[in-house]
């Protein structure tokens, strides 16, 4: 079953999944029973996790083998590396290394980092004239520890995130997050976005930063006519103001990176669209109907908020998520209470079932 926001849901036919109703009730509902209209509940920022210990390199080396140190827990700054190294790392044989280029500031720390988390030396290669360098080191050790706890890099389009990211703990994920927008990330509309050729790791993107309380949204796109690649690739986005300003928080920015630009951004919240809300009578006609109406001679100190939920009742505007926060705050000293569930918090994301989304096999 697939989201409107592009999320992949697999279960067994009486798997249940909390859904939003048309009238606004919640309901636990089998993913055999779901119908048009419901709109599954995603709660967002709930990661935890705990550090993970890594397996130490116990096998005997090459007499030439240049020996390595190899870390005991899986710390911020490997997660950071390795999350740059699944972006715009390589392995071939013995070979392991990045692509860089000149000016970015990752052809310095990819270097304190290799000598600082491993013991080895990174050296640059480069073409002449071309401003791209490639940083190299010849480590068979460290391919083999790397494989052996589940870290090593695959091919391209079978990327996923490992398994030792998704249990670490919410600064580890963070890190791994930063280092691999780093690499693979740009800026579109003033939100950072993730390009990838592998459909698994765009959705294990979107459940990590989903798990640190951003919402976004993932596309597919089929390869256009002249374009170097023949592969489908796929568009992790973060989404509204609420998600650009947890990214930043939460995950960041390395000090002079392109994404530094980020910070520039001022969302307009009133435009927002792009973390709908649906069955907006269900979710405003209680509030409506506690807001007292102004009299003749009197006005109500809550006609800018019946103005507001009116607006929305008649579909002169989408409600957003945003949008319900603002509703609330308006609505905080009515005598009346949001039902408590997922609904009243911004942490909360609801992406409309649609039946074209099929169960994977």
């Amino acid at each position: 079953m697939v989201l409107e926001n592009g999320l992949e849901v697999q279960g067994t036919p009486n798997h249940k999944l909390k859904v939003l109703r048309e009238d606004g009730t919640r309901a636990w509902v089998e993913l055999q029973d779901l119908r048009p209209g419901d709109w599954v509940i995603w709660v967002l920022d709930e990661h935890t996790g705990t550090p993970v210990q890594l397996a130490p390199l116990d096998e005997p080396l090459h007499p030439n083998a240049t020996p390595i140190r190899t870390p005991e827990v899986l710390t911020e700054d490997l997660a950071f590396l390795l999350g740059f190294f699944f972006g715009e790392g390589f392995v071939s044989g013995d070979r392991i290394g990045l692509s860089v280029h000149e000016e970015e500031p990752m052809r310095e720390e990819a270097k304190r980092l290799f000598h600082e988390l491993f013991g080895l030396e990174l050296r640059e290669e480069r073409k002449q004239e071309d401003r791209s360098v490639t940083l190299v080191a010849r480590s068979r050790p460290l391919v083999t520890w790397l494989r052996k706890n589940g870290l090593l890099k695959g091919k391209a389009h079978e990327l996923e995130v490992p398994r030792a990211i998704r249990q670490s703990p919410r600064p580890v994920l963070a890190a791994f997050l930063r280092g691999l927008f780093e690499a693979d990330g740009t800026l579109t509309a003033g939100y950072p976005m993730l390009t990838t050729a592998s459909k698994r790791l765009a959705q294990d993107v979107m459940v990590l930063l989903g798990g640190l309380g951003i919402p976004s949204k993932l596309l597919r796109y089929n390869p256009l006519p002249g374009r170097f690649s023949k592969a489908e690739h796929y568009r992790v986005r973060v989404v509204t103001a609420k998600g650009l300003e947890r990214y930043l928080e939460r995950i960041g920015v390395p000090k002079g990176s392109r994404l530094e630009a980020l910070y520039e951004k001022q969302p307009d919240t009133r435009r927002e669209s792009s973390w709908p809300l649906p069955h907006a009578e269900g979710l405003l006609k209680p509030i409506l109907a506690v807001a007292e109406k102004g009299k003749k001679g009197h006005a109500s100190p809550y006609t800018p908020l019946r103005k507001d939920l009116l607006r929305y009742l008649r579909g002169e505007r989408r409600l957003t998520a945003t949008g319900y926060a603002m509703v609330l705050e308006k609505a905080q000293d009515l005598a009346w209470r949001p039902n408590p569930s997922p609904s009243t918090s911004t942490t909360c994301r609801w992406p409309p079932w649609r039946q074209a989304g099929r169960s994977s096999p």
